[in-house]
């Protein structure tokens, strides 16, 4: 087998360093529309019908007594916060999609669930907080 590394020059590694930004900040917006578009549909979704049973899971797998603070980071339509804010539960929601805090928003208000819900990245988002 050959050994076939390849040497990039200063400019060539700035050029490939703008690229993958460039594609980067497409990806977001392109997520971001992407889940916009799909929100108020998204919990048509057949994987999204599971909801009461996943948050169940992982509380029996992480037992946190009533009351406690739990951040759903990448909450989209706020299923999963709905959950556990049920279960007595202190829920703040972050997503990137306002689409979808939009769909969270509507859907914990007509259940009568208080929930924070924040628009953030979730790769840069800060919080005075701890969960």
């Amino acid at each position: 087998m050959r050994d076939e590394t390849c040497s990039l020059d200063a400019a060539e590694k700035v050029n490939v360093r703008l690229t993958q930004d460039i594609l980067v900040g497409m990806q977001e917006h392109t997520w971001r529309d992407f889940f916009d578009a799909h929100a108020p549909q998204y919990e048509n979704n057949p994987f999204t019908q599971h909801s009461a049973q996943e948050v169940q899971f992982l509380l029996n797998l992480y037992p946190v007594p009533t009351g406690a603070s739990i951040l759903d980071v990448g909450c989209g339509t706020g299923r999963h916060a709905r959950e556990f804010a049920r279960r007595g539960m202190r829920v703040t929601g972050i997503d990137i999609s306002p689409g979808m805090l939009r769909v969270a928003r509507d859907k914990s208000a007509q259940q009568k669930l208080e929930i924070e819900f924040i628009e953030a990245d979730a790769r840069s988002f800060t919080l005075d907080r701890l969960y």
